[in-house]
C-alpha cells in the first residue's frame, strides 16, 4: 500500500515517510495492514493516526503576515493509506456527477481546457465593440481551510454516497488534530471545526464536490428569464469555469445578469462557508460605458481589473503573446539557478539540473502556448551558459555548440531536448484532445463556435483568431496523416476531409472539390452516409474506383469511430512520441555505451 504513495514526500508527525514503510514492509507490513483494516472494521481512528503537522510555505519572498503563507498538511502515512482507499471508492461516483465546467483532479480532465477556453472567451476583451460582456475572476479566501463539514457531508449524501463511506469520510475530516512547524520547532496542538487538509489525498475530491454545489446553484438561477449569457457562452450555456478554487464567471454585462451571479455567490457562501477574497478578485468588462462599469463593480464589491488577465499562473492576452509576456517564465528560471552554488558542481551535475529541474519549469507554459522565438532563444541561452559557466551565466567558453548536444545519448548528444520541437509536440496534444475528448467543455465549445461542425483539417485560419487558436491550427501541418480515424459507425468522421483512408490519406486529396458534387453527397457528409448495415455503398466515380478498391476493412455500426496516433504502436498520443517524430535524428553510435551505461557515475 505505501508503495502507491510518493516515496519522497515530507513525513507526518511521526517522522516516517512512505519510503521507510516500503523499505521495511517485510517487517511491519502485517501490522500496518491490520491497522488499516481496523479503521474500516470498527470506524474508529486513534488520535495519533490523524495527528497532522502543518508546514507554512511562504507565498511571497518577504512574508509579513499569515495571509502570506500557504498551510500544507503533512499527514501520517497510515492515514494517507486510509484516505487513498476512500478516494478509490469516491472517484468513480464523482466522475459521473461532476459537471464539465470543472477541469481538475478527475480522470480525463485537463488544466489546459480551462485555460484555453478562458483565453478564447477573453479574446478581444480590449476592444470596446460587440455585445456587452462581463468576466469575473474570483479568488476564494483560504478555500480548503474554511469549507464547512456539514456542507461536504450534505454533498456526499446528495450524490448517493453510501452511509458507511460517508461515516468514514466524516471521521477523517473531523478528528484531525494539528501542530504547526515554524523555524524547525512544533507549536501547539489543536483541533479544527471546519476545513480539510491540504496534503490529504482525499481533500481534492471533497473540494471538487463542494464546488459542484456552486454549479448547481448557478444552473438553477440562470434559468431566470432576466439572466443573459456571455455572447460566446450562450450556445453552450457556459456560466463558469473552475479549477479547484480558481473560478471564472461569465455573463452579459447588465445589472440584472450580474445581480443573479451575485445572488448565486452569496447563496453558495452561506451554504459552504467559502467567501470571496475581494482584494484578489477582479471583474473585466467590455463594450460597457463608465457609469455601468461603476454600478457593476459597486454591486459586486469587486474592483475593475486591467488586462492582461492572469489565470492559473499564466497570462491570458486578448491580442497576441510577445516575449514580454513570458518574462516571468525567464525570471523564474534565473531565480532557480541563483539558488544553486553551482561553482561546486561538475558539468555532469549541471547537466542533470538542466534536464531534471530547469527544463521542467518551462513545461507548463510550453504545454499551453507556442513560445515566441525570442523566448526560446533566451531560455536555451540560459541553459547553455549555466551548463558551461555555472551561475556566472556568461556565454563565453562553450565547449560545443548547443544544437550539437541536443541529441539522444546514443546519437552523440547529451540528451537535452530542443525547446521549439518539444513546444510543437506539446501543442499537438491539444489537437489530440479535440479529436478524442468529445465531451470536454473545451471540445464542445470549439465544435460549436469555432468549427461549427466542420472538419478540423479543412478550415482555414481565421483573420482574427486568438493567439492560441492560431497556433493550434498552424500545428496541424505536423499532424496531417498522423491522426487517423479508425472507422466504426462512421458518424463522427468527415467523409471528404478527415484522414480515414489507408496510408493516412483523405478523399479530398484524391478528387477535386468540384467533382465532389457529382457524388450526390453534401460537403459535411459523414462516412456513415456510405454505410448500410455492415457494408459499404461507395459513390460511383471513376476517379475513386482505385480508392474504394484499396479499402479492405469493414464498418462496425455498433462501434464508435476511434482516433489513432500512428506515431506509437499503442495508437495513443504522447508528447514524447510526437517529439521523437519531429526532432532531428542522427545515426546512433556504439561509442556511447563506453560513456553512458547502467550504474555509471557522471563526471
Amino acid at each position: 500500500m505505501p508503495s502507491k504513495l510518493s516515496l519522497d514526500k515530507s513525513p507526518g508527525l511521526d517522522g516516517y515517510n512512505a519510503f521507510f514503510f516500503k523499505h521495511c514492509w517485510s517487517i511491519i507490513g502485517v501490522e500496518f495492514t491490520a491497522a488499516v483494516m481496523y479503521f474500516f472494521s470498527t470506524s474508529s481512528m486513534p488520535r495519533c493516526v490523524n495527528a497532522t503537522r502543518i508546514a507554512l510555505v511562504p507565498k511571497v519572498a518577504n512574508p509579513s503576515g499569515m495571509h502570506d503563507y500557504r498551510p500544507i498538511s503533512c499527514c501520517n502515512v497510515l492515514y494517507k493509506c486510509i484516505s487513498k482507499v476512500l478516494v478509490r471508492k469516491l472517484k468513480t461516483t464523482l466522475e459521473d456527477v461532476i459537471g464539465p465546467s470543472q477541469s481538475t483532479f478527475l480522470p480525463g480532465r485537463n488544466i489546459s481546457e480551462a485555460i484555453l477556453l478562458t483565453q478564447e472567451l477573453m479574446h478581444n476583451s480590449h476592444l470596446q465593440s460587440g455585445p456587452p460582456r462581463c468576466a469575473i475572476k474570483v479568488d476564494l479566501q483560504k478555500a480548503f481551510d474554511t469549507v464547512r463539514w456539514d456542507y461536504i457531508l450534505a454533498g456526499l449524501k446528495a450524490v448517493g454516497i453510501p452511509h458507511h463511506i460517508m461515516s468514514w469520510i466524516k471521521i477523517c475530516i473531523s478528528t484531525a488534530h494539528y501542530t504547526v512547524t515554524f523555524n524547525g520547532a512544533l507549536h501547539g496542538f489543536f483541533s479544527a471545526t471546519r476545513g480539510i487538509h491540504q496534503g490529504d489525498p482525499l481533500s481534492p475530491y471533497l473540494f471538487v464536490l463542494a464546488m459542484e454545489g456552486l454549479g448547481g446553484i448557478i444552473s438553477q438561477h440562470t434559468q431566470h428569464q432576466k439572466f443573459k449569457y456571455h455572447w460566446r457562452c450562450a450556445p453552450n450555456c457556459i456560466t463558469h469555469l473552475c479549477f479547484a478554487d480558481d473560478l471564472m464567471l461569465y455573463c452579459y454585462a447588465d445589472t440584472e445578469s450580474v445581480a443573479i451571479i451575485k445572488h448565486c455567490m452569496d447563496s453558495f457562501s452561506n451554504l459552504s462557508g467559502l467567501n470571496i477574497n475581494h482584494a484578489k478578485s477582479f471583474v473585466y468588462l467590455s463594450s460597457v460605458d463608465d457609469a455601468l462599469k461603476t454600478s457593476i463593480c459597486n454591486h459586486l464589491g469587486i474592483q475593475l481589473g486591467t488586462l492582461p488577465v492572469r489565470y492559473l499562473r499564466v497570462p491570458l492576452i486578448s491580442t497576441r503573446l510577445t516575449h514580454a509576456d513570458f518574462v516571468p517564465l525567464v525570471e523564474h528560471i534565473l531565480a532557480r539557478i541563483k539558488l544553486w552554488t553551482s561553482s561546486f558542481l561538475t558539468y555532469a551535475g549541471r547537466l542533470q539540473l538542466i534536464k531534471a529541474v530547469l527544463f521542467s519549469i518551462q513545461v507548463y507554459w510550453s504545454f499551453l502556448f507556442i513560445l515566441p522565438r525570442m523566448t526560446i532563444r533566451k531560455i536555451e541561452g540560459i541553459f547553455s551558459a549555466f551548463l558551461w559557466r555555472g551561475t556566472a551565466l556568461t556565454h563565453s567558453g562553450a565547449k560545443v555548440a548547443w544544437q550539437s548536444i541536443c541529441f539522444l545519448l546514443r546519437e552523440g548528444g547529451l540528451g537535452i531536448k530542443r525547446l521549439k520541437t518539444w513546444n510543437t509536440a506539446a501543442t499537438m496534444k491539444h489537437i489530440w484532445h479535440l479529436l478524442v475528448d468529445k465531451e470536454s467543455v473545451w471540445t464542445l465549445w470549439v465544435n460549436t463556435i469555432l468549427l461549427r461542425n466542420r472538419s478540423l483539417w479543412h478550415i482555414n485560419i481565421p483573420s482574427n483568431p486568438s493567439w492560441s487558436w492560431r497556433k493550434i491550427l498552424q500545428a496541424r501541418e505536423q499532424c496531417r496523416g498522423r491522426f487517423l480515424s479508425c472507422i466504426g459507425n462512421g458518424l463522427s468522421t468527415s467523409l471528404w476531409f478527415d484522414y480515414w483512408l489507408l496510408e493516412g490519406k483523405r478523399i479530398i486529396d484524391v478528387i477535386s472539390s468540384r467533382r465532389l458534387t457529382s457524388t450526390g453527397l453534401c460537403w459535411n457528409a459523414r462516412v456513415s452516409d456510405i454505410i448500410q448495415g455492415n457494408h459499404w455503398v461507395f459513390p460511383q466515380l471513376p476517379e475513386l474506383q482505385s480508392t474504394w478498391a484499396a479499402i479492405s476493412f469493414h464498418p462496425h455500426p455498433a462501434r464508435e469511430d476511434q482516433c489513432v496516433w500512428t506515431g506509437h504502436h499503442s495508437g495513443n498520443f504522447s508528447i514524447h512520441s510526437a517529439w521523437d517524430m519531429l526532432r532531428e535524428h542522427r545515426l546512433a553510435t556504439f561509442m556511447h555505451r563506453l560513456l553512458w551505461f547502467k550504474g555509471h557515475v557522471p563526471r
